[in-house]
């Protein structure tokens, strides 16, 4: 979660941390969770979770260049002002959305590959084919049954 950092009252700027949502009880203190409607096509349950005075261990806080906690609670960081801190601390949540988009390309042309694949080996079951196969002795236009003979001789039929 992204959460304000506040130490000794002091705003430190809003950094990432990992946070758990429940436990064996169901939803830890201070932790609204609304699940919201389906989505066709999407196989993630989506949810509204919200966060209400949630006290968080040290070690909760994801650390980085924008920021470390140290064993006295201060924060120290190689970014100056917050904003920065905060852009700093997101821009793995940008990196890993770029890595799964990425990923999910790759996941459709192997999809895409099996499909083909499983089209070009499919058995199709029954005693014979509805319709015949272009090419395999179809005629082009439909007959009405009476072949015409063509006298070549100029004499007629």
């Amino acid at each position: 979660m992204a959460a304000r950092l506040l130490i000794d009252g002091h705003d430190q700027g809003i950094l990432l941390f990992l946070t758990p949502l429940s436990d064996a009880n169901g939803h830890l203190p201070g932790i609204d969770v609304h699940r919201l409607p389906s989505r066709t096509g999407s196989p993630v349950d989506h949810c509204l979770t919200g966060f209400d005075q949630v006290r968080l261990p040290r070690e909760a806080l994801l650390e980085a260049a924008h920021g470390r906690l140290d064993t006295n609670g201060t924060l120290t960081s190689s970014k100056g002002k917050l904003r920065t801190r905060f852009l700093h601390s997101i821009s793995r949540v940008t990196t890993g959305k770029v890595c799964m988009s990425a990923a999910a390309v790759g996941v459709s042309r192997a999809a895409l590959s099996i499909a083909v694949r499983h089209t070009h080996q499919r058995h199709i079951s029954g005693p014979r084919a509805l319709y015949p196969r272009p090419g395999h002795g179809v005629r082009a236009r439909p007959t009405s049954g009476r072949r015409r003979s063509v006298d070549r001789s100029g004499a007629g039929t």
